[in-house]
């Protein structure tokens, strides 16, 4: 079992991680219009931050590694990341 823990700084998103399994795009924002920051493929690493007015299957995340590292932005999770 997981066992959840509150976040420890809300500007740092908790320090929660995802492991990307799928590929899938990060934008620059979370509404029509966005535009595609770089690609998240299986394997890469993000870091979560504080939502920005992301809310539901959207996440403020940092590219921890690949082509997305060092990055943010906002990319829809429909179990891509996990």
């Amino acid at each position: 079992a997981t066992l959840l823990q509150p976040p420890r700084s809300r500007s740092a998103g908790g320090g929660k991680t995802y492991t990307a399994v799928a590929e899938v795009t990060m934008y620059d924002g979370y509404q029509h219009g966005n535009r595609t920051v770089c690609y998240i493929y299986p394997g890469d690493k993000l870091g979560k931050l504080a939502a920005n007015g992301a809310t539901g299957k959207w996440l403020h995340l940092r590219g921890n590694s690949g082509d997305c590292n060092g990055k943010t932005g906002f990319v829809y999770n429909e179990g891509e990341l996990k």
